[in-house]
């Protein structure tokens, strides 16, 4: 990606057309559908949809054609139903950016983060744990550079809460582009495209919540 489309990406001015073509690998595939099935048989899956979605669409330059290549998708279903384990992991270049941990209230969200633009944001790190509900910590890997730093939070309610944050969407899109141009995933081998499949059939979240709306007033006009 040219540089200037890079840093039009970061600034939220330039997005991938939901028309194109993902990328494909027919063997990945057939491995996929066994670990989304194994996904199912732990989790209630259709509320992290929209979070999935979410994310990728917005988080992750040129998703669409960067799939496989670029970033990759892994559904764990570690543990059971009752004691469910780690779901599912998004990776780029040598590491995660994404971990889901648990299912229901329980269930616990771990993104990777670009550390200077939210010690840069109004208020700086504790401002913004507070405001989404969430704590930072220093952990990181090494392949994502001395610039980074791990968010913590519960799914709670509304997990969206966390990526539509202004601020933490510029730190993760910033750490996710820097990944990128560090060479490709070494987890391609993993990816769940089934799993991506159904995030791109879940409800977009915007549309829902305008559909909502729309619903709501016309409601009000027929009292």
């Amino acid at each position: 990606m040219p540089i200037d489309q890079q840093n039009l990406g970061l600034a939220m001015m330039l997005k991938e057309d939901r028309r194109v073509d993902r990328a494909q690998d027919s063997a990945i595939d057939a491995r996929s559908l066994r670990s989304f099935d194994r996904l199912l048989k732990v989790c209630s899956i259709d509320p992290h949809l929209s979070f999935l979605r979410y994310y990728i669409e917005n988080l992750i330059p040129s998703p669409r054609s960067s799939e496989i290549s670029f970033w990759s998708l892994t559904a764990l279903g570690a543990g059971t139903r009752e004691r469910p384990g780690a779901l599912y992991r998004l990776n780029m270049f040598w590491q995660e950016v994404l971990s889901v941990f648990g299912d229901g209230e329980d269930a616990e969200i771990r993104l990777q983060c670009a550390k200077s633009p939210l010690e840069a944001a109004p208020g700086g790190l504790s401002r913004v744990a507070g405001r989404i509900g969430a704590k930072f910590d220093e952990f990181h890997y090494k392949p994502g550079g001395s610039d980074q730093i791990s968010l913590f939070a519960p799914w709670s309610e509304d997990p969206l809460r966390i990526l539509r944050d202004e601020e933490v969407a510029k730190s993760i899109r910033l750490f996710n582009l820097r990944l990128m141009n560090k060479g490709p995933s070494n987890f391609s081998r993993a990816h769940c495209s089934a799993l991506v499949t159904a995030a791109y059939e879940a409800p977009d979240s915007e549309t829902r919540e305008a559909l909502f709306w729309s619903r709501f007033w016309k409601s009000r006009d027929r009292r």
